[in-house]
């Protein structure tokens, strides 16, 4: 069974990215480059509960946690 944690996450703001919707938040644990470990996951961006569709970021390596990352996410019925 998958983990269906909701990990309450820091927003900056929102911004687009090659044709992308994406919300800049600080990462909420350690990850690696990719960041699969949250791809799919579900997350709290202020009132709201979203689905992780993808990361973006800026530079390469391993995600520290409290890092600026971009999530690309789907409201959550």
């Amino acid at each position: 069974m998958p983990d269906e944690t909701i990990h309450d996450i820091e927003a900056f703001y929102p911004y687009g990215y090659k044709g992308r919707e994406m919300i800049a938040v600080c990462a909420p644990f350690p990850m690696s480059g990719e960041a699969p470990e949250i791809v799919g996951r579900r997350v709290a961006i202020g009132e709201s509960v979203y689905r992780v569709l993808s990361v973006a970021r800026q530079i390469t390596g391993k995600i520290h946690k409290g890092e600026p990352i971009g999530l690309e996410v789907a409201l959550e019925g």
